[in-house]
């Protein structure tokens, strides 16, 4: 490896020029693991997990309420017409 300023010859693993000082590059280890970390992808699936546990609730409730709100008022009805009749 060479520095980019002066030329001179540096040993590969160097931070700066022997001879002229200047600091060389950060060299990146093609070897390096590129992927997420464990703890993060773990996350991401909890997250989304929770995230479509909430949606399916949601889509419970909103097909359920038209029901809830009908069986409410007929049991209200019944209940006034018992209560009226009776």
């Amino acid at each position: 490896m060479h520095c980019k300023h002066c030329g001179s010859g540096v040993e590969p693993n160097a931070s700066f020029c022997p001879k002229c000082g200047t600091r060389l590059p950060d060299i990146i280890n093609p070897n390096t693991n590129m992927q997420p970390k464990v703890g993060c992808l773990a996350q991401l699936i909890y997250a989304v997990i929770i995230f479509i546990f909430i949606c399916v609730a949601l889509a419970i409730i909103a097909l359920a309420l038209p029901w809830m709100l009908l069986i409410g008022f007929a049991v209200i009805g019944l209940t006034m017409f018992i209560f009226f009749f009776s």
